[in-house]
C-alpha cells in the first residue's frame, strides 16, 4: 500500500505503471506499481493539493485553495506556477502531449 506522511490525500493521478498522490501536507508524490516506490516528491502549494493530473510524457498538474496551478517535470521539479484564480481549484487537466493545461475553480 502507497503511504502518506503526515498528512491526508486528497487526490489521485494514476499514469502508466505509476500514480501521482497530492495531499494535505502540500506535497505531491509519484509511486511505482506495482513496486510501491517512492520516485519523486514535490513541494510548493500551500493548505494541500486537491487535484492533480498527469500526463504521457509524466508531466504532473497541480492545484489547491493556495489558488494556484503548478507545473512539475516528471521528476517533480517545479518548472512553473500559475497564479490568477480567484476562488480555490477543484480541477485540473492536461493534454496529454503536456502543451495545454486547464483549471476548474471551486464554487
Amino acid at each position: 500500500m502507497v503511504a502518506v506522511e503526515r498528512g491526508e490525500l486528497l487526490c489521485v493521478a494514476a499514469g502508466r505503471g505509476d500514480v501521482v498522490l497530492g495531499s494535505s501536507n502540500d506535497r505531491v508524490r509519484r509511486w511505482s506499481l506495482p513496486g510501491e516506490q517512492l520516485e519523486g516528491e514535490g513541494q510548493g502549494h500551500r493548505r494541500g493539493v486537491t487535484c492533480i493530473a498527469q500526463g504521457s510524457r509524466g508531466r504532473v498538474i497541480s492545484g489547491g485553495p493556495d489558488r494556484s496551478v503548478r507545473v512539475w517535470s516528471a521528476e517533480l521539479e517545479q518548472e512553473l506556477e500559475l497564479r490568477g484564480p480567484t476562488r480555490p481549484l477543484a480541477c485540473v487537466g492536461l493534454r496529454p502531449d503536456g502543451a495545454a493545461v486547464a483549471a476548474s475553480m471551486a464554487g
